[in-house]
């Protein structure tokens, strides 16, 4: 018997890669028992429902789902299938490097979900017949996961790409932008925890939303910590840090930003006038565009802009940028330098040219920027 992976077949089932030998034994097994495996009899429909409840094949929505987790055991994917939901929040940053401080290697992953399912069994539940409560596959889960740290080869230790991936994650959420800020905020500890106080849930000041503010903040703190040698310990927290901040304009009062909130404008109003502003720059305006509608569509803060409203978040970004290509004071002027972006003339021979690497990176930072902004 010789099975032979290729294409889906018409009725969308896939081939269990991870699970041929058992399929082989197990069709070997049929044809000793008088089975003839034609053809038809493979893909008869009571057969191919045989082969999907043992797990030998997959449909593709759960063939999506085998790749996700990369597990081949017939048993370790029904269970990854009905379970999905669990299974995804706490096997899924175990299996993605950087998401957790251990990563499951390939090569364990069918062992260490049937030891999962075991302990699922040991309390009583039945892994596969319906949805096993939240708080049983976490227990379990978590015994699975105290095993397979003394177990050897099953975990590779990635803290220090957890670290750093937690890192980014705190960066975007304070709006640290600039290459120069994030690689000050990575090597200077006492700076990061300083300033994940502005990011916590019910604090009294927030890292302003004015772009490149929080670049600013990392700046001179790390500039303080040179010149006066201090820590930034539990005590600076109510020193005259958060004072100097103040009075920079780094951090604002919490209650600021639902006033500001409250006080938006629609961003569609003014669409036409910016229509008819790009519509004269042809090349520029489908670059533009084009890079917006994927940020639109893939970047987080973006897609959070004015609770989700995409039509919104796209006008207000068209409408920031109009401003800034538009505007010829210093500011806007060194930030189109920047961005490899030239605009010349006015009226009919206006005319904007264009480095699209230069443009793209540093567009892309600002519409972040902006982004983070409104929400």
């Amino acid at each position: 018997i010789k099975i032979t992976w290729g294409a889906e077949v018409k009725d969308g089932n896939m081939l269990n890669k991870g699970a041929t030998a058992e399929f082989i034994a197990y069709l070997r097994g049929l044809e000793q028992g008088g089975a003839n495996l034609t053809y038809e009899f493979m893909t008869a429909e009571e057969q191919q429902a045989d082969f999907l409840y043992r797990g030998f094949l997959h449909s593709k929505e759960d063939d999506r789902i085998v790749e996700r987790f990369g597990l081949g055991r017939p048993e370790t994917v029904k269970f990854a299938v009905r379970q999905e939901k669990s299974v995804g929040e706490l096997l899924g940053p175990l299996v993605t490097s950087g998401e957790a401080v251990h990563y499951l290697v390939p090569d364990h992953r069918d062992d260490f979900v049937s030891l999962w399912i075991d302990g699922v069994r040991s309390t009583g539940n039945k892994p596969f017949e319906g949805l096993v409560p939240a708080d049983a596959m976490k227990k379990t889960f978590d015994k699975t996961y105290e095993t397979a740290k003394t177990t050897q080869g099953w975990l590779e230790d990635t803290s220090d790409a957890y670290k750093q991936q937690m890192a980014k994650k705190e960066m975007e959420v304070l709006g640290i932008t600039t290459e120069t800020a994030k690689q000050m905020y990575l090597d200077y500890p006492d700076v990061a925890a300083f300033m994940r106080q502005f990011a916590a849930k019910g604090s009294e000041y927030k890292i302003s939303r004015e772009p490149y503010k929080a670049d600013a903040c990392v700046r001179y703190l790390v500039e303080e910590l040179k010149a006066s040698g201090a820590r930034l310990d539990d005590a600076a927290k109510t020193s005259g840090y958060i004072e100097k901040l103040f009075e920079r304009g780094y951090i604002v009062p919490a209650a600021n930003f639902q006033a500001a909130d409250q006080a938006r404008d629609d961003p569609t109003s003014n669409a036409a006038e910016v229509d008819a502003f790009l519509s004269k720059h042809k090349n520029f305006s489908d670059f533009f565009d084009g890079m917006l509608d994927t940020m639109v569509a893939e970047d987080e803060l973006v897609k959070r802009m004015y609770g989700g409203d995409t039509v919104k978040a796209r006008a207000a970004i068209r409408e920031e940028i109009y401003k800034i290509l538009e505007s010829d004071s210093e500011t806007n002027t060194r930030r189109k330098q920047r961005w490899g972006i030239t605009v010349t003339g006015e009226g009919e021979g206006q005319k904007i040219e264009f480095d699209p690497i230069k443009a793209k990176s540093g567009l892309e930072i600002h519409i972040k920027q902006f982004a983070r902004s409104k929400q």
